[in-house]
């Protein structure tokens, strides 16, 4: 796909259907955004650069459980004159970690096989078996850089080994073992306001603009990790809807994104599953750009009015309350330290590309976090609850404020000429954990079931973000030379250790315990 389409698409989902002067100011609004996604430089780090022959701790408690063997398969062409020779070096460093895999398992488990999938050969048609991506080669012939993880009958594979994935490769390789050692896949279920699962693209579709959106890749990434193969004995990724009254009792994540109007239903369920031991990620937003786009144009001519379109501000106040925790829903943050250029000559404060010196570089979910995108972001406030810890993961800078999403949305340069520092360094994420009590001590109920406070020996935790649009495909993905879709920054690999970590197999970047 052309970057021209790319651009179109990013237009296309980010349209805010406002009033007439609001359809102007949308396309500024647009145009901004279409730069930053254009402009942004994929990341390129290296393994050289973060211990590549000291494996984490995770890594090696993986490796010293192991007691079956795992074979990693490495597809990599040999062929320098048709590979692209910025690959050549990555290939290189790859082989060594692989090799580093091998000597730390107990008992030789790890079996290194090296596989060149020459043109026309019996091993190029075992690379297309196995799915692996074609690299467009210098000779008009496939290259390929893949692998394979296999234990008895199962199989993990990581179809193109990407350089811009290069700071996250051991998480990619360490998780693909535990796929094909673990005994079963951990259930998520999904509460989100947005239609993250794909749908319509807008409630009045623009010529041209189709009737459908594909799913946002989070949610395709997760389908593929946690639910490739769905039987009847149930799906391992479940929507619950906005209004649940409880939480299935095997579910051991539930994630929210942008809950919009959820009911209190579904706020005592997440309570009641939260004091049993249940795992929470919840992505709020003062003011969610991808709802914005669903708000309905005002009616013209005498026409009916049209159906209200999803809230732009999401919240949960009753359940932060009882984990002394609020909100911030009606503000977002200006932060002169990580604001992001819309062009060479100005800037938006209120959009944040976070660098390292904001993420918590020594915690377990962002030891290797190193760059997000926050779009629009609200702050937490802490009002400390006895028994509950609060890390605080990622956190503006002090030259930070804040301001209305309209002054961001429409006057930047306002933000900028009148801007007062306020000296704080707002939490963006936060993880609790502890014990917690009931946001519900009203209920009056003679089921034994019901739970005023954290069970005995449970684990329940909870990691609070305060942006949605964040998981939007158009903050956190692209494409690369050849089309295929590679991260623009670390937002969905934050996702991704979440859940690995919230589930219980946090253990690949637990250097914690």
């Amino acid at each position: 796909m052309s970057s021209e389409n790319e651009n179109s698409e990013s237009k296309k989902s980010l349209v805010w259907l406002y009033s007439g002067l609001g359809v102007v100011l949308s396309f500024l609004i647009l145009l901004i955004l279409n730069l930053i996604v254009s402009t942004s430089v994929p990341l390129k780090l290296d393994l050289t650069e973060d211990k590549v022959h000291t494996l984490s701790e995770g890594t090696k408690k993986i490796l010293n459980d192991l007691d079956t063997t795992v074979t990693m398969s490495f597809f990599v062409s040999k062929d320098k004159d048709n590979m692209p020779p910025e690959l050549i070096p990555f290939t290189k460093r790859v082989d060594s970690l692989l090799k580093e895999y091998s000597s730390r398992a107990s008992g030789g488990l790890i079996e290194i096989e090296r596989i060149d999938p020459a043109p026309d050969s019996e091993d190029e048609d075992r690379a297309k078996l196995n799915n692996l991506q074609e690299i467009p080669g210098r000779l008009n012939e496939p290259a390929y850089l893949g692998l394979t993880v296999t234990c008895l009958d199962r199989k993990s594979t990581i179809p193109f080994i990407h350089p811009n994935r290069e700071q996250m490769l051991e998480y990619d390789i360490s998780r693909a073992i535990v796929e094909v050692t673990r005994e079963g896949s951990p259930k998520v279920g999904i509460i989100s306001a947005l239609p993250i699962q794909g749908g319509p693209a807008s409630p009045f579709p623009q010529p041209g603009q189709g009737q459908q959106s594909r799913p946002w890749q989070f949610y395709t990434q997760l389908k593929r990790d946690y639910d490739p193969d769905p039987t009847d004995i149930g799906s391992n990724l479940v929507d619950l809807g906005l209004d649940i009254e409880e939480i299935p009792n095997d579910m051991d994540v539930v994630i929210l994104v942008h809950p919009a109007g959820v009911s209190e239903n579904t706020q005592y369920a997440l309570d009641q599953f939260l004091l049993g031991g249940g795992q929470i990620i919840a992505f709020l937003d003062p003011f969610s750009v991808v709802a914005a786009q669903s708000q309905p144009q005002r009616p013209q001519f005498g026409g009916a009015p049209q159906s209200p379109g999803i809230p732009t501000s999401s919240n949960m106040n009753k359940l932060l309350s009882a984990w002394g925790v609020s909100f911030e829903a009606n503000q977002v943050i200006a932060d002169r330290a990580y604001e992001t250029a819309q062009s060479q000559t100005s800037v938006n404060p209120a959009i944040l590309t976070i660098t390292s010196d904001g993420i918590d570089d020594e915690n377990t979910l962002t030891t290797s976090i190193r760059d997000l995108l926050m779009y629009f972001a609200g702050t937490f406030y802490v009002n400390k609850k006895d028994g509950v810890e609060v890390q605080n993961l990622v956190s503006s800078s002090k030259k930070s404020q804040l301001v209305t999403p309209q002054t961001a949305q429409f006057n930047p340069d306002q933000i900028v000429q009148n801007f007062s520092a306020s000296g704080k360094e707002y939490p963006l994420a936060l993880r609790l954990s502890g014990k917690f009590v009931t946001a519900f001590p009203e209920v009056v109920t003679k089921e034994e079931e019901f739970l005023r406070e954290s069970k005995e020996g449970s684990s329940g935790s909870v990691i609070l973000i305060a942006d949605s649009d964040m998981l939007y495909d158009a903050l956190s993905v692209g494409r690369d030379s050849s089309g295929k879709k590679v991260y623009r920054n670390h937002n969905l690999p934050f996702l991704e250790i979440a859940i690995e970590v919230a589930s219980g197999r946090g253990i690949l970047y637990d250097n914690q315990n």
